[in-house]
């Protein structure tokens, strides 16, 4: 019990926990500043309990605070290390286009090979088409939409026939079969789940076929003529009549695949946040805006700062880019690559100001990680290579951006063009700005 006395010796006791409000007036304050007014606490009466609150001793709010860094750590690998665990289980999902323009036996025995293989067991899923056009494999391969294609060439056993019979040591065995796809797409993707196991599969297939034919053609009385001359005259077409050729639409440089797209893309995050940090720090005020205007004059002020910085910042990346090798077709290239990472680096500070304004300043940075984590699923991991679950990483901001750096620098046609970009952005955006008033229950400013 708390016992308060002024200088008229009037007197009122308090119960224990009870907030008191002194109103000081002129007299009093008088009386305060001769020390006048005091405040006295009586001892306890037999069998009052008072009771105080503790928090947890240190070591005990730092084993929890552990515990929960672990388990926050532990989700964030588990989601970003799970979308790439089983991509030989869903390498079926890649596509490899078929296209027989040869009407001979080179044409049907590669069609009966193409479905003899089983989808799954690590292969892509071969699907023979019925177009009549080198052009429209290629165009399928260049939009994204099969991941490759082989073309058996136009009157390829025609051709071979007729240069055993006449001999000709200047034919391109080579020519029988054409490779087409694009290690822009996806360099690391491509390379190990696409161009190394269909090229293996292709070179399989012609070294048994041309065993095949030279058997067949030796024991053949009408053709066997021809054999033995070209064991003569043109040895090459005995020890390899039937062979294939590679057509990368758009090859990928180490550094353009290694940096550009995986640590180039996490740079740019890691100094959106810095730079927020920064801005956030440089332009909060003593005392927190009083009125709606001074809000909006402070976040206007963190906008223009924080777009100045990115500016700056997305120009030094794309000349790094340049910089690296990377092969700008034109110079709309090259600023539509500079406009598209700004874009996504402006996301990515509205990102940061509304997780500040909902979670404060303290709070921010665990659920900024888990928005990295989201981002780098669709950015560095082919999803259909992904569990279904994981799908919802093509929303993400980065997946559009990197797909959008792939489709600039090697002249590609992705089938998610510009538009899907910059509305991917802009959606992010809106979120981010609907989510603070739906939390905060205000005007949806940075204010903290």
């Amino acid at each position: 019990k708390t016992q308060m006395a002024s200088t008229n010796n009037q007197s009122e006791t308090f119960a224990a926990g009870q907030c008191v409000f002194i109103d000081v007036t002129a007299e009093s304050q008088a009386s305060l500043d001769k020390g006048q007014i005091t405040i006295t606490k009586e001892a306890d009466a037999p069998g009052d309990a008072v009771n105080v609150k503790k928090g947890p001793p240190l070591f005990v709010k730092a084993a929890l605070a552990s515990l929960a860094i672990s388990i926050l750590f532990y989700v964030m690998v588990f989601i970003y290390l799970g979308v790439s665990s089983n991509q030989t289980g869903y390498t079926q999902n890649l596509e490899i286009a078929v296209v027989n323009l040869d009407d001979g036996i080179i044409g049907k025995a590669f069609v009966a090979f193409a479905r003899s293989l089983q989808a799954g067991n690590g292969l892509p899923t071969f699907n023979v088409l019925s177009s009549t056009s080198y052009d429209d494999a290629r165009n399928r391969v260049a939009d994204a939409v099969s991941w490759g294609a082989v073309v058996v060439q136009p009157n390829a056993w025609n051709n071979l026939v007729a240069a055993f019979q006449t001999t000709d040591n200047t034919f391109v065995t080579s020519s029988a079969i054409q490779f087409i796809y694009d290690e822009s797409r996806f360099p690391t993707v491509v390379a190990s789940r696409v161009s190394g196991p269909v090229r293996a599969l292709i070179t399989a297939f012609c070294q048994n076929i041309s065993a095949s034919i030279v058997n067949k053609m030796g024991s053949d009385p009408s053709t066997s003529a021809s054999v033995s001359a070209a064991a003569v005259s043109a040895p090459r077409l005995l020890s390899q009549p039937v062979w294939f050729t590679e057509n990368n639409l758009h090859p990928a440089t180490v550094q353009v695949a290694t940096f550009g797209l995986t640590v180039g893309m996490i740079l740019l995050v890691v100094f959106t946040w810095s730079s927020w940090m920064a801005t956030y720090g440089m332009t909060t005020p003593a005392t927190p805006p009083a009125t709606l205007e001074e809000a909006r004059a402070l976040f206007l002020a963190r906008f223009v700062v924080i777009t100045w910085i990115t500016f700056c910042i997305s120009l030094s990346f794309t000349f790094i880019w340049q910089a690296l090798g990377a092969n700008f077709p034109s110079a709309a290239a090259w600023v539509s690559f500079w406009l598209v990472h700004w874009l996504n680096m402006v996301n990515y500070g509205m990102t940061f100001a509304a997780a500040t304004h909902i979670l404060t300043f303290q709070k921010a940075p665990a659920a900024i990680l888990f928005m990295i984590i989201f981002n780098g699923v669709g950015a560095f991991n082919e999803l259909s290579l992904a569990n279904p679950f994981y799908q919802w990483g093509w929303a993400m901001p980065m997946a559009h951006a990197v797909m959008a750096s792939r489709t600039i620098i090697f002249n590609g046609r992705d089938q998610v063009h510009n538009l899907s970009h910059i509305v991917a952005h802009f959606s992010h955006l809106f979120f981010h700005y609907s989510s603070v008033s739906v939390f905060q229950n205000s005007p949806p400013l940075p204010i903290r």
